[in-house]
Formats: C-alpha cells, sequence, structure tokens
C-alpha cells in the first residue's frame, strides 16, 4: 500500500469517530517533543489502560472558522446524532483564553483536544489490553 493510500485510510477511519460537526482535512505530523508537555498531556483518560496512541487532524476551513467565531457554544449546537463507535461527553473549556476545547467519549478510551486557533484536533485513544482500537 502506497504513504498516500495510507495516509488517506488513516485519515477515514479517524473522521468516523469525531463527533458530528466536525471535518477533518488532513492528517497532521506529532508534535515536536514529548506528548507529556503539549497541550495533550492536561487531558484524564481512563485508568488501567495499557496502549496509548494520538493521532492530529487539520481541521476543515469552515470549522476552524465556526470555532473560533462561535467556541464553546459552536461545539455544543453540533450534538447531531453520534452513531459512530464513540459517544462523547459535554463539550469543555481547557485552560482560559487559549481556544482549546476537549470532549472525552462515554467510555473514556478516546478523548478529543480541538485547537481553534490553530485548526487542530488531536485524537487520543486508550485501549485495554484485552481489546484494540484499530485505526488502519
Amino acid at each position: 500500500m502506497s504513504a498516500l493510500a495510507l495516509h488517506v485510510r488513516v485519515l477515514r477511519r479517524a473522521q468516523r469517530v469525531l463527533p458530528a460537526g466536525l471535518a477533518a482535512v488532513a492528517l497532521l505530523p506529532p508534535p515536536a517533543g514529548r506528548w507529556e508537555s503539549s497541550p495533550l498531556s492536561r487531558l484524564r483518560l481512563a485508568r488501567g489502560s495499557s496502549r496509548r496512541g494520538g493521532l492530529g487532524l487539520r481541521l476543515a476551513p469552515n470549522v476552524a472558522t465556526a470555532l473560533i467565531a462561535g467556541g464553546l457554544e459552536w461545539l455544543r449546537q453540533q450534538r447531531g446524532n453520534d452513531t459512530e463507535a464513540a459517544r462523547y461527553g459535554d463539550w469543555q473549556v481547557l485552560g482560559t483564553g487559549q481556544d482549546l476545547y476537549w470532549t472525552r467519549s462515554a467510555s473514556g478510551a478516546l478523548a478529543l483536544l480541538l485547537d481553534a486557533r490553530q485548526a487542530s484536533a488531536w485524537l487520543l485513544w486508550q485501549e485495554p489490553e484485552a481489546a484494540a482500537w484499530r485505526c488502519c
């Protein structure tokens, strides 16, 4: 499988687990440095998980614009009908005045961090040893 085909496949799989109203147009390279020093380190996922992963996504321009303009209120209006594998809880602001928003799945296995100013989304997951969320 070519690198481009793999890229497209991973992006499509990631889009399937995004909450309603969000659209991604590209994958982002992993952050330079360690996850522990990034805003992602603030998120709390389920305990007792052994496998972790993260995937950066570039938000569609119209989503990024709406997120900057409407913030938390816009996100809450996008609830829609989340019939995907992961149902998410309420959106929350991460920090103050940073345009960072996050939510996690009801199971706690998936979390999503949105950075409105960077037009990016970071999908994080933790897997119990017995079950695996397959990205590709």
